[in-house]
C-alpha cells in the first residue's frame, strides 16, 4: 500500500500545462452542535489564478466563492480571506477565514448557481470567520499512480481527521470539535472526463473509509482509497452501491444508499445511510455543439455502521450531463 511522505503535502513543481493545478480540501461535522462545513482552495500557477468554494451545514445553509491572483507558487495558500498553513506535513493544518458568505434559499438541494460569482453576489450576506486546526487521525494515504487517473490528477492524498477551534457566524461563536476529512491533488483535471464518480468519506472512531471511484467513456473504471478499521489500513479494490433517488431534472436527487467495499486484505464492509442536505457544484463547458456539465451533488450524509452506530460524513454523487446548446435566436 502506498504511504504518503512529507513531501507529498508540500507544493509541487508546476507543469507548463495551463490546466495544471493544486487543490486542497477540508471538512468536518460537529454532531453535538449540528454544525459543519467544507471548503477548498484551487491554484493554477501557469495562469496565476486561485479560487475557493465553501459551504456551511448549520441552522442556516451558507455558501461562498472567492477569486484571487498570485505570482509565487509557494506554501502560502491564501485566497481572499481564506488561508491554509501546513504545520506538520501529513499530520496538522491551520485553517483561518474572515469574510462574508451568502444565504441561499433553503432547499434539500440548493440551486447550483449560488456557487457562481454572479449568483453568489446577489445573496444576502452573513459575516463568518473561523480559526481551526485539522489533525489527522489516520496516516495520510497516497493513491497509486495509474494512467487512468491522469485526466483527474497526477497525485492525490486522502486523510480522515479531527477539527477543533472556533467558528463565528453572525457574531455568535461556536467552539467546534468534529470529525471530518481532507484531500489534496496535483496535476491537470478535466472535470468532464468522468461519466460518473463517487467520492466517499466516512470518519468515525472505529472505522475510517475514504475512496474515489470513477467511470470514463469506453468502459474505463478505476477506484482507490483506504479502509482503516483501527488494526490495519488497506487499499480499497472494489465497490458496490445501491442508491435510492428522487426524480429531478437535470439530475436525480440522491436520497439514501447502501455501500459495500472490499479491501486488498479481503476485509468487506457494508454501510448504509441517508442524505441530509446537498450543495451541488457544477462545472460547464461547450463541446461538440453541446453544453457539458460536470454536476457534483456534494452531500452531507448520516451513516449506519455495521455495529449499529451512526456517523456523519460527505459523499460526492457526481456525473456528466450533456444538453443541446441553445440557439441565440435571430438578431
Amino acid at each position: 500500500m502506498p504511504k504518503a511522505v512529507p513531501a507529498d503535502d508540500l507544493v509541487k513543481v508546476p507543469s507548463p500545462h495551463p490546466g495544471w493545478r493544486e487543490s486542497y480540501y477540508f471538512d468536518f461535522y460537529d454532531e453535538r452542535l449540528e454544525l459543519g462545513m467544507w471548503h477548498s482552495i484551487g491554484k493554477k500557477p501557469f495562469k496565476g489564478y486561485s479560487g475557493f468554494t465553501m459551504g456551511v451545514w448549520g441552522p442556516d445553509t451558507l455558501v461562498g466563492v472567492g477569486r484571487d491572483r498570485f505570482t509565487a507558487h509557494t506554501e502560502e495558500h491564501i485566497v481572499e480571506g481564506l488561508r491554509y498553513e501546513c504545520i506538520v506535513p501529513n499530520v496538522k493544518w491551520h485553517l483561518t477565514f474572515t469574510g462574508e458568505l451568502g444565504r441561499p434559499a433553503e432547499q434539500f438541494r440548493i440551486d447550483p448557481a449560488v456557487f457562481q460569482p454572479v449568483g453568489n453576489k446577489i445573496l444576502s450576506r452573513v459575516p463568518v470567520s473561523f480559526d481551526l486546526v485539522f489533525t489527522g487521525t489516520v496516516p495520510a494515504y497516497r493513491y497509486h499512480e495509474r494512467p487512468e487517473w491522469n485526466s483527474l490528477f497526477t497525485g492525490h492524498l486522502d486523510q480522515t481527521g479531527h477539527t477543533t477551534g472556533t467558528v463565528t457566524i453572525a457574531g455568535k461563536a461556536y467552539q467546534v470539535s468534529g470529525l471530518g476529512a481532507r484531500d489534496r491533488s496535483w496535476g491537470t483535471r478535466d472535470w468532464n472526463w468522468p461519466r460518473k464518480w463517487r467520492y466517499v468519506e466516512l470518519p468515525s472512531p472505529g472505522l475510517n473509509l475514504m475512496f474515489w471511484y470513477a467511470e470514463g467513456d469506453g468502459g474505463v473504471k478505476i477506484i482507490d482509497g483506504f479502509l482503516d478499521d483501527g488494526t490495519e489500513c488497506s487499499t480499497i479494490v472494489d465497490y458496490q452501491e445501491e442508491l435510492s433517488v428522487e426524480p429531478s431534472n437535470p439530475k436525480p436527487i440522491p436520497k439514501s444508499f447502501k455501500i459495500t467495499v472490499k479491501a486488498a486484505n479481503n476485509r468487506v464492509v457494508t454501510v448504509s445511510g441517508e442524505v441530509l442536505r446537498i450543495m451541488p457544484v457544477v462545472f460547464s463547458k461547450e463541446q461538440d455543439g453541446k453544453v457539458v456539465h460536470s454536476w457534483n451533488d456534494r452531500s452531507l450524509v448520516r451513516y449506519r455502521l455495521p455495529g449499529g452506530q451512526t456517523a456523519y460524513g460527505e459523499i460526492e454523487f457526481a456525473g456528466r450531463i450533456e444538453e443541446e446548446r441553445r440557439s441565440a435566436g435571430p438578431k
